[in-house]
């Protein structure tokens, strides 16, 4: 009961072997490339979160020199709005 493949089939079955493994290295390769991509995406939003926060900080430190200077000229800030 042993089958026993010809040289032609052994070699068709090591190519098909072949094509498999490659199109499967190709898969990982291009999930290695899309969780890179997205991990991109992901630190170029903390840093457009990071300059946000700053651009606020900014913005208060000029209100809050702003009201300062109103403070000094006899001026509240807090009865004009």
């Amino acid at each position: 009961g042993e089958v026993f493949l010809a040289p032609v089939q052994i070699r068709e079955r090591a190519e098909e072997e072949r094509r498999r493994a490659e199109q499967e290295r190709l898969r990982a390769e291009q999930e290695k490339l899309r969780a890179e991509q997205e991990a991109q995406r992901a630190e170029q939003e903390k840093l457009r979160a990071e300059q946000e926060a700053q651009r606020a900080e900014q913005e208060k430190l000029r209100a809050d020199r702003f009201a300062a200077k109103l403070r000094e000229l006899g001026i509240n800030p807090e009865e004009l709005f």
